[in-house]
């Protein structure tokens, strides 16, 4: 795995720690109960909401004012400047504004102009970050239409490179944005089919699992991405959820007990103690 996946995958296993212990508080679903989410149609629910134009809305008069001096300045004609402006907004909103999703769409559009691979593959990533734990379906489509666009402009760059191809199909997989929720898979699928040792691909296909409720299917993916990379640690929590969500509650425990040795955040390993004590009691 490149040293920038292992960076994103890092980054996206602490959101994973962050949101699944601090956030999300409602037990692991029962087998069976996890369907994968398809785009509905005509409903206002799902309809992407503009994300940047909410959140601007929560500012204060002054956080607004600074705002808007910084994108008086992307009105600059010269290429350099606009690319400026955007680095600008991106460190204001993440430095700031503590808004990291927003952040990173900035970034994304930094990037666009630079038209490198390397800087659209770096935003679209940390966008995709995002995109795979969030939770609002409005906001999943929003986040995954830029997303997809910083993917496919990369992908005019370099069409061979197969971590593009996979973070392309992981933002069909977990955006809600095609009538056709395997349309995603397969591109991961393709890449792992022709690949095995590819990690990355076989990641995204266990989550993907775990989004369609295929819990033994995904077990398989993590077990390969553990294989090669022991101490991935969105793979050894999401093998650990996956094994619970089966009423396998000895492998369950086993990972859950690998995960807390691994993880720095006391939090965090305070609430690992309390889910491997519910899991002994059932």
């Amino acid at each position: 795995m490149r040293k920038q996946q292992v960076i994103l995958l890092a980054s996206a296993a602490l959101l994973f720690v962050l949101i699944y212990f601090f956030v999300n508080k409602t037990p692991p679903k029962q087998p069976g109960e996890a369907k994968l989410e398809l785009p509905a149609r005509d409903s206002a629910l799902m309809a992407p909401v503009d994300v940047l134009a909410a959140e601007k809305e929560k500012l204060s008069s002054a956080q607004t004012t600074q705002l808007k001096a910084l994108e008086s300045r992307l009105n600059a004609q010269s290429v350099a400047a606009r690319i400026s402006a955007y680095h600008s907004l991106s460190h204001y909103w993440k430095d700031s504004l503590k808004n990291l999703p927003v952040a990173a769409y900035y970034l994304g559009e930094k990037a666009k102009l630079e038209n490198s691979e390397k800087n659209l593959n770096f935003a679209a990533n940390s966008l995709l970050n995002y995109l795979m734990v969030e939770h609002d379906p409005s906001k999943q489509r929003w986040i995954a239409k830029q997303t997809k666009e910083l993917f496919e402009r990369s992908l005019k760059i370099n069409p061979a490179n197969d971590s593009t191809v996979i973070g392309l199909g992981a933002t069909y997989m977990f955006g809600n944005i095609s009538d056709n929720p395997m349309e995603g898979i397969m591109k991961v699928r393709q890449v792992a089919e022709r690949d095995s040792a590819n990690t990355y691909a076989q990641m995204m296909l266990g989550l993907g699992g775990m989004k369609s409720g295929q819990f033994d299917n995904a077990v398989k993916r993590f077990e390969k991405v553990l294989q090669k990379e022991p101490d991935n640690l969105l793979a050894i929590f999401s093998i650990a959820e996956s094994y619970e969500r089966l009423s396998d509650k000895a492998n369950a425990i086993k990972w859950y007990t690998i995960a807390r040795g691994k993880v720095n955040l006391e939090q965090a390993k305070q609430d690992i103690d309390t889910r491997i004590r519910e899991l002994k009691m059932k």
